[in-house]
């Protein structure tokens, strides 16, 4: 059964809904988005405004993108009344962060991937390539020519995950502090909540606490304040637990005056903090709050991963089919490696296994398409080469993958890269998008590039030789924040330059552009100079937010003229 009613579908449903007989109301919200005065706590009331006795289908129009938190109002609304259903038309949930789309029903839409291909991509020139002339280069001289300062050896404490694996009893030992500010920070879909639910506010509550969680982004604080809300929770001065979850979904002022109503009560209040995600200002936040607290180290930031060996235990224990197990944990373990944390979840768990097949594998299609709704931006082809692959590693190797067996020599870059992603069995290192985004000028390399400094890394680091790095010369890629866009492969390929995604839009708007930048977009900073030139930048804060948060800070620099020296 469905938990979610909120369904993404291409223009024109609504009049195949109305062949089908389905009876809906239409809210078009085209012209207040145009007006761009209104804000989305008010598209959240005129939507569910429209739902009565009668009408349990609401049609919105008019929207070609969506915020997380209104999203987020919208999927739980429905939760709450699970006889009502919400249809966006032609809007763009691309770049929405994945806990939310996860929410969301896409049978009807089509992605704009291939459109965004046509209308937002420059091309991009790498000069260290074009100055060194790089046809006389084999792939490892091009590795130490962008990263010789990076290079990563397995022995290098620095190049492993900067996530916990073993999280849970260390999350079990911080619970026991009288005095505790704990931000606990995981991708989303790894039992965070679940397990402060069942474990420590159980403990918390046997130990005479009294225990309350709240849910930042409950639609509850479109009319209530979030202080109002902490008194209501708290009358009194006596021993607690405050559980705030899905606290990234706050806004800095909101993140304040939680973070200070919780030091003013530190004697009594026991606080954990869960966010999917962490920024700057949650460690500056984090910073201030231990200069207030009065015992050491009170405070705590606690980053953690999704083990697969969780996921296999609880795959055991609710789905107990041991013929599925090998599949299942490849297809995690690949996932997590070649995409990022982000792409595996506990939530996945029950619609992979109903793609399973009776040889032990999966329905390629359904499981490519599992992967896309979660992870549209890497595209059908990627999705669908990265099944094929997995099925056929699995259907070779088998539980034989992680012996002694050399990497095999491979004609196809997918091919390679899947296997490649297969090789972690430690949980400890990076996956594709945390190791590029700790390489220094990583998007100074073309990201084939990028992908054979990290298929170098983790061979080195499980002990294998590298295979001939060759083939990744074949892809054909789009450049974009994470994991490039493969759009296929061909016999031959330039490494001086390559297509990449922007984010167009108003680039004297900071605020606009840090948020872009937070959900994986690129800006044309060419484009962003020239807007630069013209109008003035006269906010320091949100210029420093928007350094903070963009993977390129000499990118920032870049655009400035020198009249902004003051601002710098």
């Amino acid at each position: 059964m469905m938990r979610y009613g909120v369904y993404f579908c291409d223009c024109g449903t609504n009049r195949l809904l109305r062949k089908a007989g389905m009876r809906f109301e239409t809210v078009d919200l085209g012209v207040y988005y145009a007006s761009g005065t209104t804000t989305e706590d008010e598209y959240y009331l005129k939507i569910i405004n429209m739902f009565s006795e009668f009408t349990t289908h609401v049609y919105v129009q008019g929207l070609p993108s969506i915020g997380d938190l209104f999203l987020k109002w919208c999927c739980e609304y429905t939760e709450r009344c699970p006889w009502r259903f919400i249809y966006f038309e032609g809007t763009d949930s691309t770049w929405n962060f994945i806990e939310n789309r996860d929410r969301c029903i896409y049978k009807l839409y089509t992605s704009p991937l291939e459109l965004q291909r046509k209308t937002q991509t420059t091309r991009v020139y790498y000069t260290k390539v074009r100055d060194s002339n790089a046809t006389k280069l084999n792939w490892s001289q091009l590795i130490d020519l962008h990263f010789s300062t990076k290079e990563p050896h397995p022995n290098e404490e620095c190049m492993h995950t900067r996530y916990v694996g073993e999280w849970e009893a260390q999350l079990e030992g911080l619970a026991e502090r009288q005095e505790l500010l704990l931000l606990l920070v995981s991708p989303p879909g790894a039992g965070k909540t679940h397990l402060v639910e069942t474990t420590i506010m159980a403990k918390a509550e046997n130990s005479g606490r009294r225990t309350q969680r709240i849910d930042c982004s409950n639609d509850e604080l479109v009319e209530l304040s979030l202080t109002y809300i902490l008194n209501r929770k708290f009358p009194r001065d006596t021993k607690a637990l405050l559980v705030a979850d899905e606290f990234h979904m706050l806004d800095v002022s909101a993140k304040e005056e939680l973070i200070r109503w919780c030091v003013e009560r530190q004697h009594w209040l026991q606080t954990i903090l869960i966010a999917n995600r962490t920024d700057e200002n949650d460690q500056r936040l984090l910073s201030s709050a231990r200069r207030l607290y009065t015992t050491e180290d009170a405070v705590q930031l606690l980053n953690c991963r999704l083990r697969i060996e969780k996921v296999l235990s609880v795959y055991r224990l609710e789905i107990p089919a041991p013929r599925f197990e090998t599949f299942v944990t490849l297809f995690y373990r690949a996932c997590r490696s070649l995409f990022s944390d982000d792409s595996i979840s506990l939530r996945n768990l029950h619609p992979i296994h109903q793609m399973l097949l009776p040889d032990g594998t999966a329905s390629k299609p359904a499981l490519a398409s599992l992967l896309l709704s979660k992870l549209p931006h890497i595209g059908a082809y990627c999705a669908k080469q990265f099944v094929v692959y997995l099925d056929a590693i699995y259907k070779q190797h088998g539980r034989l993958l992680d012996s002694r067996r050399a990497v095999p020599q491979s004609n196809s870059p997918l091919h390679l890269l899947v296997y490649v992603s297969l090789l972690d069995q430690s949980n400890a290192l990076c996956s594709y998008k945390e190791y590029v985004s700790r390489l220094e000028n990583a998007h100074k390399a073309h990201p084939a590039i990028r992908l054979a400094s990290w298929v170098t890394y983790v061979c080195r680091s499980v002990g294998k030789d590298v295979p001939s790095l060759e083939c990744l010369g074949q892809l054909e890629i789009i450049d974009q924040v994470g994991f490039p866009l493969i759009v296929g492969e061909s016999s031959s390929g330039s490494l001086d330059s390559c297509l990449s995604f922007y984010k167009s839009g108003d680039y004297t708007d900071l605020e606009w552009m840090a948020e872009a930048i937070v959900h994986g977009h690129a800006m044309n900073w060419t484009q962003v100079k020239e807007c630069w030139s013209r109008h003035f930048i006269s906010d320091p804060s949100a210029f420093s937010h928007l350094l903070s948060v963009c993977t390129d800070p000499e990118a920032v620099l870049t655009a400035l003229s020198p009249m902004y020296s003051a601002l710098i």
